[in-house]
C-alpha cells in the first residue's frame, strides 16, 4: 500500500512539472526575430499595422533578425529603437516613420565593440537618455543625447555587474531599476536621484529567479502600481509576455505578484512561435504597442527536456517561499 501510495504521490508531482513546465513541446525550426505593430485599444492582435520582418531586413541591410523594440513619438514623428542582430553580435539601429507603415532606417546611435541589446529610450527635463542592455561590459551604462537621435554620449556608469534587460521606471518621487542576473534571479534598485544617480538595491531585493522575472518592456506605471512587461519562458525563451505587478511600493516597501499574459504567440503570422518584448505608445490620438516575436516557415518538431521542467519548478517554488538562490547544482546536473 505505501509503495502504491508513494507511486501515486510521484505521478500528480510529475503531472504538476508537466502542467508547469511542459516535458515534451512543440518548437519550430529556422525561427528568426522580428517586430510587428498593432492598436493596443483592440483585444486582439489579428489586426497587426506593419511589419518589420527578419527576411525582408536580410535582403534589404544583412540583418539576421530584428528584436527589442522601443518607440519614441515625437513632433516629427516616430522612432524606432530596435536591437538587430549580425552575426550574432547585438547592435542597435533606429527607423524613423510619419504613417506607421513606410520606415526608413535612419542609422546606428550608437558603435561599442560589445554587445547591444534592449535599447529603452528615457524622456526626462526634456533631454533624452538611452538605456540599453550592456552586460557584456559588465556594467549597467546611460547615455545622454547631444544629437537627436544619432548623437549619443556615455553619461554615467549606474551599475557595476552583468545585468540583464535593466529597466527604468520612476514611482513616486523615486527611481528604480529592475533587472536580472546571469542566474535569473530579479534584482530592485532605488535612487532619489536621476542624474549622478546612487543606486541601493531595494531592501525586498531580490525579488524571485527564473520564469517571468526578466524584464520585456516599458513599465505601465499607475497611481497605485507599476505592472512591468517580464519574459515568460514556459515553453523555451521567448514564449510570452506576462505581467509582474508591483505595488505598495517604496524606498522601503514593496509587495508584487505574478499577472496575466499580455501578448502571445500570434498563428499565422512571422510571430508565431513566441513573443518576449513590448512597448505602448501614442500616435495621432491612437494607442498602439511595438513588439517583437520569433516564427518562421520551418518543419515543426518536438523537443524533450526534463531536467529544464525540473530546475524551473525548483526556481518557482524557492521565489514562493522567498529564497531566490541560484542553485549551480541544476545547472551541472
Amino acid at each position: 500500500m505505501l509503495i502504491v501510495s508513494s507511486v501515486l504521490v510521484f505521478l500528480i508531482i510529475l503531472g504538476i512539472f508537466h502542467f508547469r513546465y511542459p516535458f515534451i513541446y512543440k518548437h519550430r525550426g529556422k525561427q528568426k526575430w522580428s517586430v510587428g505593430i498593432s492598436r493596443s485599444d483592440e483585444n486582439t492582435l489579428g489586426h497587426i499595422v506593419s511589419t518589420l520582418d527578419s527576411e525582408t531586413l536580410k535582403q534589404k541591410y544583412g540583418f539576421d533578425g530584428i528584436a527589442d523594440p522601443w518607440m519614441i513619438s515625437a513632433e516629427d514623428g516616430l522612432y524606432l529603437f530596435v536591437e538587430v542582430l549580425k552575426v550574432f553580435k547585438g547592435e542597435l539601429r533606429v527607423f524613423k516613420s510619419n504613417n506607421l507603415l513606410d520606415w526608413t532606417l535612419l542609422g546606428e546611435p550608437i558603435n561599442e565593440e560589445f554587445h547591444l541589446s534592449y535599447p529603452q529610450v528615457i524622456e526626462k527635463n526634456n533631454t533624452y537618455y538611452l538605456l540599453p542592455e550592456t552586460a557584456k561590459a559588465e556594467k549597467v551604462i546611460l547615455y545622454k543625447s547631444t544629437n537627436w537621435p544619432l548623437g549619443w554620449e556615455q553619461s554615467e556608469t549606474w551599475l557595476e555587474g552583468e545585468y540583464l534587460d535593466t529597466t527604468y521606471f520612476e514611482f513616486k518621487g523615486n527611481h528604480y531599476l529592475i533587472n536580472v542576473d546571469r542566474n535569473s534571479v530579479c534584482h530592485l534598485f532605488v535612487s532619489s536621484e536621476f542624474e549622478n544617480a546612487k543606486w541601493q538595491e531595494h531592501p525586498k531585493s531580490p525579488l524571485g529567479i527564473g520564469n517571468r522575472f526578466r524584464p520585456g518592456g516599458r513599465p505601465i506605471v499607475t497611481d497605485q502600481e507599476v505592472i512591468i512587461p517580464v519574459q515568460c519562458r514556459r515553453k523555451g525563451y521567448g514564449t510570452a509576455v506576462y505581467q509582474l505587478i508591483l505595488h505598495k511600493l517604496s524606498a522601503t516597501e514593496l509587495k508584487f505578484r505574478k499577472g496575466k499574459a499580455m501578448l502571445k504567440a500570434i498563428d499565422g503570422t512571422v510571430f508565431n512561435s513566441g513573443i518576449h518584448h513590448m512597448d505602448y505608445f501614442n500616435f495621432r490620438d491612437k494607442d498602439y504597442m511595438v513588439f517583437d516575436g520569433r516564427g518562421g516557415k520551418g518543419a515543426v518538431y518536438r523537443i524533450i527536456n526534463f531536467k529544464r521542467s525540473f530546475k524551473e519548478n525548483i526556481y518557482d517554488l524557492l521565489s514562493s517561499i522567498h529564497y531566490p538562490k541560484h542553485l549551480p547544482f541544476l545547472d551541472n546536473w
